[in-house]
């Protein structure tokens, strides 16, 4: 009998990290363009359609005025998300984490999904691309109990300056995927025990079988509102001058 998989590309838009997961109105007036002009536009055109995008919120988002724009325009344009209003449903080392179980448990309620073998479940930041073969690659990869996948060596893209450079994580980025059992995913205290206890993408390689996708195989962006991932940060490495060699580069993501 053939196995099957549902896989899921999951996205905080608001509910990570200080703050109490949202910078501020401008923030978010300015995010979710570029969510919408980057993220969303590069998984709508991933060779491999097979997949849901979750995305979470904080339940202070569901009414939100920009909130009701973005789905409007996701309906118009017929692309497949799952929203939920429980904030981030994973560790997160710069808040308390006491109702992680709780809100991870109404999340998984909301994506009420179907009866499958397996759950191939990938991270994917507001801001951030995979180049679009990615998905493709990640449903290759056979199924193994807490096995992942992740990024090293990418790209930093600068939206303000159009400036285009290397970056290279000596561990894991934070964008990778998780194989879960099905039953286990879908349990919220099954699934916490199985992430192992990791906090930070950091220990990706180190808490789970991981297996290292192919280098130059994501983008991060930065501008003005980034606090972490910033332009000259020790990642970052060689930058690419010649608007060609960056056009070559960047068809591949935008």
């Amino acid at each position: 009998m053939t196995e099957s998989y549902q896989h899921i590309c999951a996205t905080v838009v608001t509910g990570r990290g200080l703050n109490n997961g949202f910078k501020g109105e401008e923030w978010y007036k300015t995010r979710i363009p570029i969510f919408k002009k980057y993220t969303i536009e590069n998984l709508r055109h991933q060779t491999n359609q097979n997949f849901i995008h979750w995305m979470m919120f904080r339940p202070e988002e569901k009414d939100h005025p920009l909130t009701k724009e973005l789905f409007k325009y996701l309906d118009s344009i017929h692309y497949k998300y799952i929203p939920t209003f429980h904030g981030q449903c994973w560790w997160d080392d710069k808040v308390n984490n006491d109702t992680l179980e709780e809100r991870l448990g109404k999340s998984l309620k909301e994506l009420n999904l179907s009866k499958t073998d397996y759950v191939y479940l990938t991270q994917l930041d507001s801001d951030d691309m995979l180049r679009f073969d990615v998905i493709g690659l990640i449903q290759k990869e056979p199924f193994e109990y807490q096995k992942a996948l992740f990024h090293r060596k990418g790209y930093i893209y600068h939206l303000l300056t159009g400036q285009l450079a290397d970056w290279y994580v000596l561990t894991a980025w934070e964008s990778f995927t998780l194989m879960y059992p099905y039953d286990v995913f879908i349990n919220p205290a099954e699934n916490l025990k199985y992430q192992n206890g990791w906090t930070t993408h950091e220990e990706v390689p180190s808490k789970f079988k991981g297996k290292e996708l192919p280098d130059n195989t994501y983008v991060v962006t930065t501008g003005n509102l980034n606090r972490s991932t910033v332009w000259g940060h020790p990642y970052q490495g060689n930058e690419y001058y010649y608007e060609l060699e960056k056009s070559l580069i960047l068809h591949q993501f935008i």
